[in-house]
């Protein structure tokens, strides 16, 4: 019996150590790559994967004062060359992609026109580059535009003009009449398709004068209201994607708003035709002020979201201390935390994720060299030249401290990574660790024998997995 049951452990082990070894070699690792560089101002990219597995990137980049709309595609191993798809005239900010494959391309952005913002897109077939404006007839400002590829072929954009109106235009039959003013600015025009069919998901004052998000229906001629329960609105829509075959999943600027600039990401289900589901926090914090911005949303292939936002700390006078780019994916346990742990300087701004070839696909803008930079991290093969090293850093904060102090790595993939605490003699006078995945580590001021240790100059000493000794220097104040 001890021989079978050893024999049926070994098997086990023997299996789950396959299946871990075959996951490390078939699963694609994701690399850095600098998608823009250029000279120019980079920002503002916008992702999309295609049916043929091709990676498309959009952005604007500034030259001269006049923002120029660029595109590039992966596709086979290749990259194409950056495209410019706007005229270089007029000022083109705000791009927007869709994709059905790298035969039917979408671009939409906003363009100054002497003073007035307009819609204008590009299509192309693969070959040929048509670009024109959106509704010219619509009087004001067209703004925040939100291209969208339905999978019969038609395409569709919607914007919000200076009023919070929400617009919705369909290339092939131009113009449909739609609108109704939502509670906010931005982000209450996003399309998505539901088992309902077209979907326009925005914000909107009720007849008590409270705002809720809504989903409205294109039904092929009209819009309709396809009623269930709302849900209460407190900021903008960050994104949407549809996830098997009913949910679309959302992110949404804020919760309930604490005394402070703080502000979490909620991630709320729709189901058709029921509507909303409970709002989830996703975002996680580190420190007493802080901010989650810039979301975007995506699904894995389990119909589970992936998030991309930036996590942004703050000092007690309110000024930015550090910026991070994180990845909040969802499962079955709750949701989990990846970060690219960028350096303050980098600046990393606007990401943008879809989920491509097994693991999420991040594009984003930030400082390389002196330039701002559209930054790619997918599990495809690179640029020449191209694929860089991010900086990454060893942090304490806050520094000085007056009672909690907190120590980050990047992931742990090995542990445990042991950090000491030492004094200016050299004397240790606590030892903690980081767990697997574990990136912060939090410290209470004391020390092996439970006392508090007083004011002075200290230093956290790490040994990572790799690479030598990292010390860093750090003041406690009682």
């Amino acid at each position: 019996m001890r021989t079978l049951r050893f024999n049926c452990w070994l098997s086990s082990f023997l299996f789950v150590s396959l299946t871990l070894f075959l996951a490390r070699v078939t699963t694609p690792q994701a690399q850095y790559i600098n998608i823009s560089n250029s000279e120019e101002y980079s920002e503002e990219p916008d992702l999309a994967v295609g049916s043929d597995l091709s990676l498309h990137i959009v952005w604007s980049e500034v030259t001269g004062g006049i923002g120029k709309i660029i595109y590039r595609q992966w596709k086979d191993g290749e990259w194409s060359s950056p495209f410019q798809v706007s005229d270089g005239l007029h000022n083109a900010t705000v791009p927007s992609i869709s994709v059905l494959d790298t035969e039917h391309i979408w671009i939409a952005w906003q363009e100054n026109h002497a003073n007035i913002s307009r819609v204008v897109t590009v299509v192309t077939d693969g070959v040929i580059w048509d670009r024109y404006p959106i509704a010219p007839e619509i009087e004001g400002n067209q703004l925040n535009p939100f291209a969208y590829f339905r999978a019969d072929g038609s395409r569709w954009v919607s914007w919000t003009d200076s009023d919070s109106s929400v617009y919705v235009a369909n290339e092939i039959e131009n113009w449909v009449p739609f609108t109704h003013e939502s509670c906010f600015g931005i982000g209450g025009n996003l399309l998505c398709e539901s088992p309902l069919g077209l979907t326009l998901f925005s914000s909107r004052l009720d007849a008590d004068w409270l705002c809720h998000y809504v989903a409205t229906i294109w039904n092929g001629s009209s819009w309709i209201d396809p009623g269930g329960e709302p849900s209460e609105a407190s900021a903008p829509l960050a994104g949407v994607s549809r996830g098997g075959s009913s949910l679309v999943h959302l992110a949404a600027l804020p919760g309930a708003l604490p005394p402070c600039p703080c502000w979490h990401l909620l991630y709320t289900p729709w189901e058709a035709p029921t509507g909303w589901g409970p709002a989830e926090v996703l975002s996680k914090t580190f420190s007493e002020w802080w901010t989650c911005q810039d979301a975007s949303i995506a699904v894995d292939n389990d119909d589970q979201p992936i998030v991309s936002y930036v996590y942004q700390e703050l000092d007690e006078l309110f000024e930015t201390t550090r910026r991070d780019l994180v990845i909040a994916r969802r499962s079955e346990l709750g949701w989990y935390w990846e970060y690219s742990d960028l350096a303050i300087e980098d600046d990393v701004r606007s990401p943008d994720v879809e989920y491509f070839v097994g693991v999420p696909a991040v594009t984003w803008s930030q400082m390389v060299g002196g330039n701002r930079e559209i930054m790619l991290s997918a599990a495809i093969s690179g640029l020449e030249d191209s694929p860089i090293t991010l900086k990454r850093d060893f942090r304490i904060w806050p520094n000085p401290s007056h009672g909690i102090v907190n120590f980050a790595i990047d992931n742990v993939q090995q542990a445990p990574i042991q950090l000491e605490v030492v004094n200016i003699l050299g004397q240790r006078v606590r030892s903690l660790a980081f767990g697997r995945g574990q990136r912060v580590i939090s410290w209470d001021g004391i020390d092996t024998r439970g006392a508090s240790l007083g004011s002075g100059i200290y230093y956290a000493r790490i040994q990572p997995a790799e690479g030598p000794v990292v010390t860093k220097e750090f003041i406690r104040l009682r």
